[in-house]
């Protein structure tokens, strides 16, 4: 993964689209089979995902919370698509400058707080 925040949605037909928060809003590419296969290998909860309706939500860690703190922790959550198209209203809510500035990664760590207060478990992390 070459960002530190994504979520990756299966698709009925069972191609798996990986998407990250920008300023411009989601991006997105189509996630090889094989690398899909071997996360599910990895945790088993992500074959019970429903297709287009729950997706996989990544934060490995980097600028998080207030600046820069828990660069080195890594959370992974089963949760509803809404949830992930939340995350990124708050990015480009919040973007300034090149690199999101302090108010866009402390505005990230509040919605990951959010999530652990709500959900407690991180299935896959």
């Amino acid at each position: 993964m070459p960002v530190g925040l994504a979520f990756f949605v299966a698709g009925d037909d069972g191609t798996v689209t990986a998407h990250y928060p920008s300023p411009g809003g989601p991006t997105r590419w189509e996630v090889d089979q094989e690398d899909w296969q071997t996360a599910v290998g990895a945790c088993a909860g992500l074959a019970d995902m429903a297709p287009e309706v729950e997706a996989l939500l990544l934060n490995r860690g980097g600028r998080v919370g207030a600046g820069r703190s828990e660069t080195g922790r890594s959370d992974a959550w089963i949760v509803p698509v809404t949830d992930c198209y939340r995350l990124v209203a708050v990015v480009r809510e919040h973007w300034d400058g090149l690199s999101g500035g302090d108010r866009v990664w402390k505005a990230v760590g509040q919605f990951f707080d959010e999530l652990r207060r709500k959900d407690g478990s991180n299935p896959c992390g």
